[in-house]
């Protein structure tokens, strides 16, 4: 680790998504030596160390709570909302008003999917096209324009157990023996472990860098799609087939069927540049 920024200790924090896996994690980590407000309406928690607002975070009145606390982390995101902007702003007025000392906002590489290049670092400009990119990189802007202290982490897929993400259908998919028409796609993707996720979270809580600073974040190895299910089909004990179909037939498929966002996804995957990363933490 740089020994460039200084440690802090005992913090306050407040973590929104707390009942996501990573929130689970952050906060069982965390929890001995720090003050937590945990907002979720899922979780529960015995320890005198806790606080937990079980209560929609669309009504919440962020000018009190920001206030209580000195760091946020900010995991929240509904894929099913259509008030993610409008929470978006709510947080960072909020924060511009009782200026907590640092937001820790776990955005995503998919504000990179519009773009050519399929090596991504932070200074590339975004290009996100779906709704989700669109709304994480969203407040990614509303921090940048209120000049809060604040740490972006652009995470791509995440694997580990419990997520309720993609790679979640791919377990499905392998413990049915559902076969994979997928052996036509060789381009590389950034993935990251829930435990690799979890510990650059823990280590900029307690790192004091000024400003808003934005980190790609993944694990070193780099895997293509047959790679990525191979590898969880091993963490599960199953056997995987993947067979080759022309992209051009499931590109049609995709446009006649209805998914043609995740086959565009799939199509061009991204491979994250950790340079800045690795600086701070050599």
């Amino acid at each position: 680790m740089s020994s460039n920024f200084r440690i802090n200790k005992n913090k306050k924090i407040i973590i929104t998504g707390a009942g996501s896996e990573i929130g689970k994690k952050l906060i069982n980590t965390l929890k001995k030596k720090n003050n937590i407000l945990a907002i979720s309406r899922s979780i529960s928690f015995n320890h005198p160390n806790i606080k937990v607002l079980n209560q929609s975070i669309y009504s919440l009145d962020f000018d009190k709570i920001i206030g209580k606390g000195d760091i946020i982390i900010h995991l929240f995101y509904d894929k099913k909302s259509n008030k993610n902007n409008k929470l978006s702003k709510k947080i960072i007025n909020s924060s511009a008003k009782n200026k907590p000392k640092k937001i820790i906002y776990l955005s995503s590489s998919k504000v990179y999917e519009g773009c050519n290049e399929h090596l991504c670092h932070e200074k590339l400009n975004c290009k996100p096209v779906s709704k989700y990119a669109k709304e994480k990189y969203f407040f990614e802007l509303l921090l940048k324009k209120k000049s809060i202290n604040s740490i972006i982490l652009r995470c791509p897929i995440i694997y580990g157990k419990n997520l309720k993400n993609n790679l979640h259908i791919i377990k499905l998919l392998i413990k049915f023996n559902v076969p994979f028409p997928l052996k036509s796609f060789h381009k590389k993707l950034s993935i990251i472990s829930i435990n690799k996720l979890s510990e650059i979270i823990n280590y900029f809580i307690f790192l004091n860098i000024p400003g808003r600073q934005i980190f790609n974040i993944s694990n070193k190895k780099t895997m293509n799609l047959c790679e990525l299910i191979n590898f969880i089909g091993r963490q599960l004990k199953k056997k995987t087939y993947i067979f080759y179909v022309p992209k051009i037939i499931l590109l049609y498929a995709s446009i006649l069927f209805g998914f043609y966002e995740r086959f565009n996804s799939l199509s061009n995957p991204k491979v994250l540049s950790t340079c800045k990363l690795k600086k701070i933490f050599k």
